[in-house]
């Protein structure tokens, strides 16, 4: 099952002035120029949006565009994310760089959320908030090229039984137990780091024989 697509057709270009998004448009890539992002709410029809330095004040914003479905938001210096309730119709989000945000919890509170993916966030180390995220499809928690995600322990994940494809690229896991992910019926996919022992792998192969993971087979590089 692949990633859900951040691509949007026609679309290669991030713009700074709401001028340049036609009223009508479905999908918008906007990077806030101080101010910039004001009136961005009054763009009802948006359905896809990509934004770029989002502080406090252009979450809140975008926050009132109640067509969104899938959202990507980076370089986030805003600290509450729970305006992001607010999206009744988002079904897949991303985050990427994540500054300041130390409460995670409110992500799991949208019931109809399918797609998450966080990516080099500066204060995550546990995934505990995820544990009621029962209805999540798609779930990716990774670092960056040069700064791995440091997570205490998947355990948390074993509760997730409706998910099917999971990402933790640039992950180095303290407690290197797999089997947590056994108790997640429904997962086919598994794209990760080398981040546990070959047996660990081959614990959680057998355990789960019709899940794919590249170092199911080829452990060595």
């Amino acid at each position: 099952m692949p990633r859900d697509s951040f691509n949007f057709s026609g679309l290669d270009r991030y713009v700074t002035r709401l001028a340049e998004i036609s009223e009508g448009s479905e999908a918008a890539l906007f990077y806030r120029d101080k101010n910039s992002y004001k009136g961005i709410s009054s763009l009802k029809k948006l359905k896809y949006l990509k934004a770029r330095q989002v502080n406090q004040g252009f979450l809140d914003e975008i926050c009132d565009i109640e067509n969104l479905e899938l959202l990507s938001l980076s370089i986030i210096s805003a600290h509450d994310l729970s305006p992001l309730l607010r999206l009744k119709k988002l079904r897949v989000l991303r985050l990427q760089e994540v500054l300041r945000v130390q409460d995670f919890s409110h992500l799991t509170s949208h019931a109809g959320l399918e797609g998450l993916y966080i990516e080099h966030a500066r204060n995550l180390t546990t995934l505990d908030f995820l544990s009621d995220a029962t209805k999540l499809i798609r779930l990716g928690v990774e670092g960056s090229m040069y700064t791995p995600q440091k997570i205490a322990t998947l355990r948390p994940l074993s509760k997730l039984r409706s998910l099917e494809a999971l990402f933790l690229t640039s992950v180095q896991l303290a407690d290197k137990r797999l089997d947590y992910l056994s108790a997640c019926k429904s997962l086919v996919e598994l794209t990760c780091a080398r981040f546990a022992p070959k047996e660990n792998f081959e614990e959680l192969s057998r355990l789960m024989p019709s899940l794919i993971c590249q170092w199911f087979d080829k452990y060595e590089v």
